[in-house]
């Protein structure tokens, strides 16, 4: 995930994607906890609206914020 931020940090969209996809890939595999996968989701979110896929990026914003919002952590707001 923090490979993903970086990439994306550094407008390199398509190794941010692949990062995502192996991080999405490595959760879906083990149990992860609400918080980082609200993260995922988040990250997901903001590549798929830098490519201007609104749907799919609401998706992943609906999901992050769910994810956040039942931790009650402050980071819902900003999905």
């Amino acid at each position: 995930l923090i490979e993903s931020k970086i990439n994306h940090a550094l407008l390199n969209l398509p190794k941010a994607k692949a990062a995502l996809t192996a991080a999405r890939t490595a959760a879906n595999s083990i149990y992860v906890g609400p918080m980082l996968q609200a993260e995922i989701d988040m990250q997901a979110g903001t590549l798929h609206a830098e490519e201007k896929d609104y749907k799919t990026s609401y998706s992943y914003f609906f999901e992050a914020f769910e994810g956040f919002h039942s931790l009650s952590d402050a980071r819902a707001v900003f999905c």
